[in-house]
């Protein structure tokens, strides 16, 4: 197991990782550790198309993340509910997802 990406929830309960499930980068699949319970939730399940680098919305409810089809291939950004639901493409060929507080 590798970590790719770790990040705190804003409300400091827990934090969220990107992981691989072996020794290859092709099932990288995001979790949430609870401080509280020390319980593990796995968020995604991808076979192909592993998730990257992520960012947890200010208020904790959503994650976007990037998705590639290769490693060294533009990403895609996704975004989903914290739960794991509501995976949707959110931006095709961008990548370094990141939450903007302020708006133009």
């Amino acid at each position: 197991v590798r970590l790719i990406d770790i990040h705190w929830l804003p409300d400091g309960s827990g934090f969220i990782v990107a992981r691989t499930g072996g020794l290859l980068d092709e099932s990288v699949n995001l979790y949430e550790y609870s401080l509280a319970d020390g319980s593990v939730h796995q968020m995604t399940a991808f076979t192909e198309n592993p998730a990257r680098r992520f960012s947890i919305a200010p208020d904790g409810r959503h994650i976007v993340f990037e998705r590639a089809s290769s490693l060294d291939g533009p990403s895609d950004l996704w975004i989903m509910a914290r739960d794991g639901s509501g995976q949707r493409l959110l931006v095709a060929n961008a990548g370094y997802p990141s939450w903007n507080p302020q708006r133009p």
